[in-house]
């Protein structure tokens, strides 16, 4: 999000140049991708179209319904080469749980999680469910003091989607007779496990009484 805090109106070649000097698909193996979801009053559309096909996405268009007060709209995606149909899409309008996390970093302007969810698109074929981070992005030359200043200036929001799974395997890569779980306690109908790195990681094959160590934080808006 700190981009467009120097540039108001970041462009494809400016998000794919960002993207790679972050190195995200090497230094962080669940990774998936990183983009930007505008927010449009149906006037502003026909002109946001046509910049978006200017940068060499010809089939975009906005997907959502234009008889509303203002649609959102996937503009810049990270990479862009493998998931082009998901351009234009609309995830206020399709999305419940991305459309909650996204209103409530608007209001409070911090990253929001989302519970983890399905991905609509999976090119790569990966296992699991993701979470999607979002950081809301305001019109610079806006007060942001109030949450109703947040809600006139917010534009859009930046998201990250990382697969769990891919992400955990990561950090405990390497890490001998250590099990470890996480569960998302602010999911819907109780806690819900998010990871585990064995089918029982209170119970290590071997060891019958498990030394346990639990920690409760709060991140992303949500409690794990």
């Amino acid at each position: 999000a700190g981009l467009f805090g120097a540039n108001d109106n970041v462009n494809l070649q400016q998000w794919t140049a960002y993207g790679e000097s972050l190195s995200l698909e090497s230094r962080y193996r669940g990774f998936n991708t990183m983009g930007y979801t505008a927010l449009l009053t149906p006037e502003e559309i026909p002109a946001h179209e046509q910049m978006v096909r200017a940068w060499g996405i010809d089939e975009y268009r906005v997907k959502g319904k234009r008889d509303v007060a203002k649609v959102s709209a996937v503009t810049l995606l990270y990479p862009h080469t493998f998931n082009r149909l998901a351009f234009g899409n609309d995830p206020f309008g399709t999305s419940p749980e991305r459309r909650q996390a996204a209103e409530l970093a608007r209001d409070s302007g911090r990253l929001v999680l989302t519970a983890p969810v399905v991905p609509r698109a999976n090119p790569g074929n990966k296992v699991g469910k993701v979470i999607i981070a979002n950081v809301p992005v305001y019109r610079a030359d806006m007060r942001q003091a109030t949450i109703a200043e947040r809600r006139m200036a917010f534009r859009g929001f930046v998201f990250v989607i990382t697969y769990t799974q891919d992400m955990m395997r990561d950090v405990t890569e390497g890490l001998d007779n250590v099990d470890m779980a996480i569960t998302d306690d602010s999911a819907q109908g109780g806690p819900e496990v998010v990871f585990a790195s064995s089918p029982d990681p209170l119970r290590p094959p071997g060891r019958t009484e498990p030394v346990m160590i639990e920690k409760r934080i709060e991140l992303g808006g949500r409690r794990w």
